[in-house]
């Protein structure tokens, strides 16, 4: 194996390394991600429910009070 081969060896080697950081910090941002968006669909669900029983109820007939001219 001559110098050059060593040289372009290690430089593989070197990038092989920091592209298995890279997919280490890419994994670990992916997963956060993941776990943000699962909360957000549980609370997206959880919303369209409370506002389904709020269309369910009807309106509040003293939420809105007639004005004085009528």
């Amino acid at each position: 194996m001559t110098v050059d081969d060593s040289a372009r060896i290690a430089d593989l080697e070197a990038r092989l390394t920091f592209q298995e950081d890279t997919l280490k910090i890419l994994d670990a941002a992916v997963y956060g991600q993941q776990r943000r968006i699962d909360a957000l669909e549980q609370l997206c669900a959880r919303l369209a429910a409370r506002l389904r029983d709020a269309v369910e109820m009807g309106p509040d007939p003293g939420a809105d009070p007639r004005p004085p001219h009528y």
